[in-house]
Order: structure tokens, then sequence, then C-alpha cells
């Protein structure tokens, strides 16, 4: 269980591993070395066969991850494209496609950072994104197309399959502009002072590109010039039903209107700062913010479209990143958190399923009909379906010694929660610090560890009667706490800390780890595992290892169902490509696993050896088996 992302939401993603350090063995039997000589790190699959979901469960990567939720799937799109009512893609950090009737996992599991779509029909889409990267669809598949390297790219149109524009930055700052000519792209612009950011036109000689200083590029066929905005406010996404009629967000809530002569401001009144624009024509235009609003122009004004701004539940939290359609009543609203919103003409509704966008901070369960998730809300699986748990508003971590014995911790002022099977009661902790981990090794001897960089640490007991205060170093900031045992128990915290109890009193142990550890667990006295941003140690009964790294990567949770079936979770990145971070220990060698999603993963729970629940930022919950 990880404490780090507590009170705010975890919009944090990432990139899958590249690869494993070849033959590495950390941990384990004397004898591993020879046992695992000469074996591949892979993940054995097993019964993981779910690419597409079952109902229950939204999309799968190809390692058999699957979304309990959101679902369909829990990613953060920037942008929308739509040909049709029956042709719609939406990119971030997944691609997906609407075929009229569900949206589809276009990417396969892939992770990406896409920032822009456009399409000049079903066969022939660009997206652009981080890193330079420029992907098109073919009506079958999609493909890299080089020309982006080192560019920031953000946005893309184009006025047909021969005569595309792609828009972005280079080295954070100095903007850059893109052409494809049917065979090839080039560069155009390379010597701008600002950032370009969208790219909208309404034919080959009439091209506007947006970005910082307050001031538009336009390409009448020939030249670009620059053209004043009527507002110092940086320039954001921009659309037009015309040569006449174009419109653009500016900063925060304003928006730019070109009637064909000069730019001139406009207030909206949205809530949150506006990110994207469409319209059906000049009298019917949405304009959607990260504040979860949705305000529409209708030729005389702007206004708030009554009921955008929420998804019918206090548990989900709406924000949009871009809007796109194929006419007066067809419309789609996406962003982050799996929501996707559809426009019939008469209201805006939630396609995808979300139970809440709440981060979820920890994850247990007594078997696989049983499982509790809980954060800044709290959740409960009875075999079937996810519901929210009433009775308990959330907490950082949980754990239970049955069905009828579990504990929340953290979120509770200075208060535990109890579940005794029917209801759950609050239970004075005997400390004000905020606690952050809990474990037992009966329902009489239970730990509860806390902490932050703002408190000092405290460690609390339950003996079967009351919690109560145990004698520790206040410097101990404790994310997490496992033992195999009533005088073995094992602390994790900030800055590498590593306590034991041994049954009389705690004390410090070095662990070689010089940065925040979040989770540990163990197999037994003599096979423990800790994780955290200096990557994995193992104690062998005898010493803790140095930590073994992975570039990029931090951990923040860790459980198994034996000694050679562990999974750590975290995030990782690298050339700003993002997405979950998910490790399996075999007895051999940790292996990354594909998560096809980039919401940062913060603790994981395995049934067994073939079933694991997984837990994170923005409500996201994902399930193997």
């Amino acid at each position: 269980m990880a404490w780090i992302f507590r009170g705010s939401r975890v919009i944090v993603a990432l990139v899958l591993l590249a690869g494993c350090r070849g033959g590495a063995v950390v941990g384990g039997s004397t004898d591993g070395g020879a046992r695992c000589s000469g074996r591949a790190q892979v993940v054995d699959a097993g019964a993981v066969t779910r690419t597409t979901g079952d109902g229950v469960f939204g999309f799968c990567s190809p390692d058999g991850w699957c979304w309990a939720n959101p679902k369909p799937e829990g990613n953060e799109f920037n942008a929308a494209w739509s040909g049709g009512p029956n042709d719609v893609w939406a990119v971030g950090t997944s691609i997906v496609h609407w075929d009229g009737h569900t949206w589809l996992d276009g990417s396969n599991g892939a992770p990406t950072n896409l920032s822009g779509v456009w399409g000049s029909g079903p066969d022939d889409v660009w997206a652009v994104g981080w890193a330079g990267v420029i992907l098109h669809w073919d009506g079958t598949s999609w493909s890299p197309v080089a020309g982006g390297r080192g560019i920031y790219l953000q946005g893309v149109w184009g006025s047909g399959p021969d005569d595309v524009w792609a828009v972005g930055s280079r080295d954070g700052a100095r903007g850059a502009i893109l052409h494809w000519n049917g065979a090839s792209w080039s560069l155009a612009r390379d010597d701008l002072d600002t950032g370009t950011s969208s790219v909208w036109g309404s034919g080959r000689d009439d091209v506007w590109v947006t970005g910082g200083g307050g001031a538009f590029l336009h390409w009448n066929g020939t030249t670009w010039s620059s053209v004043p905005s009527g507002t110092d406010l940086a320039i954001g996404n921009v659309w037009g039903s015309g040569p006449n009629d174009v419109w653009a967000v500016a900063d925060r809530t304003a928006v730019v209107h070109w009637d064909g002569v000069a730019w001139s401001p406009m207030e909206t009144n949205a809530t949150g700062d506006l990110r994207s624009m469409w319209g059906s024509g000049a009298n019917d235009v949405w304009a959607v913010s990260d504040g979860g609003t949705i305000v529409h122009w209708d030729g005389l004004g702007w206004s708030e479209v009554e009921g955008s701004s929420s998804t019918a539940s206090t548990d989900v939290f709406a924000f949009f990143f871009s809007v796109a359609g194929s006419g007066p009543r067809d419309a789609w609203a996406v962003g982050g958190d799996g929501l996707f919103l559809h426009w019939d003409g008469d209201r805006w509704s939630n396609v995808a399923k979300v139970l809440t966008n709440k981060d979820l901070t920890g994850v247990w369960g007594s078997g696989a009909n049983d499982v509790w998730a809980v954060g800044d809300t709290a959740l409960h699986w009875d075999g079937t379906a996810w519901t929210h748990a009433p009775g308990v508003n959330g907490g950082h971590d949980v754990w239970g010694s049955a069905s009828n014995d579990v504990w929340v911790v953290g979120r509770l002022e200075t208060n535990t929660a109890h579940w005794n099977g029917n209801a759950w009661s609050l239970v004075p902790s005997g400390t004000k610090t905020v606690l952050n981990g809990v474990w037992g090794s009966a329902a009489n001897d239970v730990w509860a560890v806390g902490g932050d960089r703002y408190s000092d640490g405290a460690i609390v007991h339950w003996n079967g009667d009351a919690w109560s205060v145990v004698s520790s170093d206040p410097k101990w900031r404790l994310s997490a706490v496992w033992g195999s045992g009533r005088d073995d128990v094992w602390a994790v915290g900030l800055n590498g800390t590593l306590i034991r109890w041994n049954g009389e009193a705690w004390a410090k142990v070095q662990s070689g780890a010089l940065q925040n550890l979040s989770g540990v667990w163990g197999s037994g006295a003599d096979d423990l595992w800790a994780v955290g941003l200096d990557g994995i140690v193992h104690w062998d009964g005898r010493a803790w290892t140095l930590p073994l790294a992975f570039p990029g990567v931090s951990l923040f949770g860790v459980r198994g169902s034996g000694a050679d079936d562990v999974w750590a979770v975290g995030v990782e990145s690298h050339d700003a490509l993002r997405s979950m971070a998910i490790l399996h220990w075999d007895g051999c060698a940790w292996s990354p696993l594909r998560s096809g999603t980039g919401t940062v993963l913060l603790d994981v729970w395995p049934i067994g050896p073939r079933e694991v629940w997984a837990v994170g930022g923005a409500g996201a919950i994902l399930h193997r088996r």
C-alpha cells in the first residue's frame, strides 16, 4: 500500500518495462542460480486468454489484465475525431474506436501517449503524440511513420490524404510544424518562438495554428503569417465551420472567434479550463472543460448544458479534454478516467460504466468472492460485481484475518474501522497520526503503522480488545507492515526506513535502500520483499540485498501467493511514454507484464497463483486470472 499520492488526484501514467535485467536472480533459495540457469524470463500465461473482456470486465491487455473499473477502461483520452456515427477514434494513453455499437480497444494493450487525432476517412487516420510519435491507420492496423523525432506533437489536421499538418514543440519551447504530402512528413517550420498546440483549416489555402503568445499563425497556401488573436492569452484548441467562422479556446474559460476579418474574445463562464471545441455548424458549437462542464453556442450566446457537469455519482469526477462529432445529434466528449459522454440531440449520457474514479490505495480479500478496496472511497467485490461499501468512507489500507474480521486504517481521523461480517464500526486508534498500513497474524494480533513528511511516525497494536501505542522512534515515518508471525514483523517507510519487531521491541535494520519504501511482503521469515522508489530489496533470513533497480520505475505495492509467485506494482516512465508498471517474480527472476493502461497502480492482492487484483489512481481496478 502506498501513501505517496494520497490527498490529490493521481493523473500519472507510464510506460511498460522494455525488459528485465537478463539472468538476474534476487533473493530466493541459495540454489536459485543453478535452479534458474538458462530459464527464460517469462510469466506463465496459464489460463490468461482474455483480450476483449467478458461483460463483467472491460478491455484486457495481451497479458490478461482486465479492467473491472472503469469499464470498458479507465485511461485518459486527450483527443477525439469522428468520421461518422459508426467511426469515432479517441486517443491518449491508449487508443479506442467506436463502431456504432460499442467502444473497442484499438491499441491491443500497447502503451501510448497521444495528443491529437484526425482522419480523412475510415482507412486514413493519423494520431500524434509525445517523443515525435506519428501513427497511421490504414483501415486494418496502426503503424508508426517517421518524421516527428524530437518534437512533442500535440495536434493534427488535414484537408485530405495528401495534405496533413501536425504541430507541436521542440525542446519544450520552440514551435514546430510538420507537413504530410501523401508520401512523407517534412519539417515546414522550426523557427517559432513559442510552442504550437492545435491546427485546423477550412481547406488547403486556409489553415490556422495556435500556441502561446496570444497570436495565430495562418497559412494561405503559400506562406505563413502571424495574426493577432485580440487577446494576450495563450490560445489552445481551434475549430471552425468555415473560413469566416472559426473558434479557439483561450486561457481558462475564454474563447476567441474569427469572423473573416478579425479575432475577438468572448467569455463562456465555464467551470475549469476549456480544452476543446467542435460543432456541426455556425449555430451549434460545443466546448468542454477539465472542470467537467460542457458549454454550447447556439448562435446567440454560450450556456452550460444542464446536467453535463454531473455523472450522477458523488464518487465520479468528470473532466473532459476533447469533443468531436458527426452532426447535431451525434457528439462525443472524452477525457480522464474512462468517461465517454455521448450527445444524442437531447441529452449527454455516459456510455462508460464508472463506479468511482477516486484513488484506491489498498486491496485485500479473504477469498475469490470477498475482496475489499479502499482509498478515497471503499468498495467490495462479492464474486459478481464491485459495489460501494456502506458504513466506511474510505481508508489508506485494508487487511483482515477472516471475512468477518476486517480492518481499515487511514482517512478516519483518530479512528480505525472494523467489519464484523455484518456492519462497519469505528474503533479509536489511540493515536492522532495518520495510519498508512495494517497487517496482523491473528484476530488478536494486528499492527498498524503511519506517519508522513509532515507528522511523526507511529505504531499501534490491537490485542483483541483495544488499540495501544507501541514505543517507537517518531522519525520512523512508516507506510506498510507485514510479518511472518507474532514475533517477526517488519515495517517500511520514508528514506529507506526498515524496522523489525522481535516480539519485545522494534529496532531499525539497514536495508540498502536510500529512498522511500512503500510496500513489504514475504512468504516466510527468510523470504521478504520490500519495494519503493529505489526498486526492490530482498531479505533471505540473514541480510537485505542491495536494491535491484528498474530504470524509471517506482513501486508502491508488493504481495504474493507464495515464494515463486510475487507481484509488484507501481509506475514507470521513459521518454514521456507512460504506463502502469507490473512486475512478477516466478522464483527465478522479475519480469514485466503489459498492463494496457496508463494509471498508477498502488496495491496488489493475489487470491492465488491464477487470480490477482490490483488497484490504483483514479479508481483503477484491474483483474487477472
